[in-house]
């Protein structure tokens, strides 16, 4: 578990680097999914204390909302 938790959150960052090393860099609407994996990052860090209290739970599920949120407004201005 220990594992688990160090590399759980480690995937939204990885993917952000992934995601500004490509062609994609380019777009001026790269900031939206920037902001987005940054909540999905949050989220999933909060989600991983979900045991401890509930707040982490509600913390997890708003920041993945954000998240959707500004994929959304990616898709729409795109």
């Amino acid at each position: 578990t220990q594992l688990h938790v160090f590399v759980k959150p480690l995937l939204m960052p990885l993917l952000a680097v992934y995601f500004t090393t490509t062609s994609l860099k380019a777009f001026k609407l790269a900031k939206w999914v920037l902001i987005a994996l940054f909540f999905s990052f949050l989220g999933d860090t909060f989600l991983l204390f979900d045991g401890k209290a509930d707040i982490y739970f509600i913390l997890g599920l708003s920041m993945f909302l954000l998240a959707h949120i500004f994929y959304i407004v990616f898709f729409y201005k795109q």
